[in-house]
């Protein structure tokens, strides 16, 4: 997105409270990137990093509750060879966690919640008849004597 910021917030006025939202994107930090050919791998200009598209979720009331990110080796074709790229890719959770290419992070929309008070019309429906009751006593006490 070009606003970011304004599509999370249009993410956040629209999901339903307890929803969950999936947010896909490239790591700017991704340090292969800089030997790509600027053609094969994206340039995003709103793209986010990870802890900063947390704190954004956050601010409006969401709660990161997992991630993964992936791609940890050089692309295909840069001049790495393939048994390179498999050891990049299973050494990065391990060694460079926040390096990856790309990131999947799962939020949940948190809503305070409030809690409906109705009132008793039972107990009301009791403590009325009880106070008739006891006119009505009276009433009949002051008639005897």
């Amino acid at each position: 997105s070009a606003d970011p910021h304004a599509l999370l917030r249009e993410i956040e006025r629209v999901l339903v409270p307890e929803g969950h939202a999936l947010f896909f994107g490239f790591n700017p930090w991704y340090p292969w990137r800089l030997l790509v050919r600027r053609e094969r791998w994206p340039h995003l200009p709103g793209s986010m990093t990870v802890p900063r598209l947390k704190d954004r979720l956050l601010v409006l009331g969401f709660e990161p509750r997992g991630g993964r990110f992936g791609l940890y080796a050089p692309p295909p074709g840069e001049g790495a060879p393939s048994r390179a790229r498999r050891a990049f890719e299973a050494a990065g959770d391990r060694w460079w966690p926040l390096l990856g290419g790309v990131y999947v992070l799962d939020a949940v929309k948190r809503v305070p919640g409030m809690r409906i008070i109705q009132p008793d019309w039972q107990k009301r429906k009791k403590q009325r008849a009880e106070r008739l009751a006891a006119i009505a006593e009276r009433a009949r006490l002051e008639r005897g004597s």
